[in-house]
């Protein structure tokens, strides 16, 4: 057998095992993150996409602070809240997740823990914060979705 041969059969094998075990050609070039840029880049239409917030009451306090030397620290509080970084694109566990930020309606970053830094337009931008479950669906609770927002002049 030819090298080329080997190779196509490699390749193919490797994608045969991927289909097999629940991964898509996708995952493997995309890394595990199947959100395309305009599935992620709209809270309009994330707000079609929710799971219901179960056990003790929802709470999300966001502060954000302009950093010392460029943009801003974010820091996100909850008590009834658990990072879940090891689990993001896997099954919905109930209060765990992370959390999408979205500036002016538009996502800018996946936060995993309480703390990140980002660096926002000139002018005033919304900045909104939302908890999301491991399988990025929104947590809603009595009907409203789970975020907390303030208005950043730059």
């Amino acid at each position: 057998m030819d090298f080329k041969k080997l190779i196509f059969f490699m390749a193919l094998a490797v994608i045969l095992a991927a289909g097999i075990s629940g991964f898509s050609v996708s995952d493997i070039i995309n890394d595990g993150d199947n959100t395309s840029e305009a599935e992620d880049t709209d809270l309009d239409q994330d707000k079609a996409n929710t799971v219901a917030w179960e056990g003790s009451e929802a709470d999300l306090e966001v502060s954000i602070h302009e950093d010392r030397v460029a943009g801003y620290n974010l820091e996100i509080e909850s008590n009834s809240f658990v990072f879940d970084p090891e689990n993001v694109n896997l099954h919905h566990e109930p209060g765990h997740g992370h959390a999408h930020v979205y500036a002016d309606g538009e996502v800018i970053a996946r936060i995993y823990s309480e703390y990140s830094h980002l660096y926002l337009p000139e002018g005033t931008t919304e900045v909104k914060v939302v908890l999301a479950s491991n399988d990025h669906r929104l947590y809603e609770s009595n009907g409203e979705i789970l975020s907390s927002k303030e208005t950043i002049i730059n």
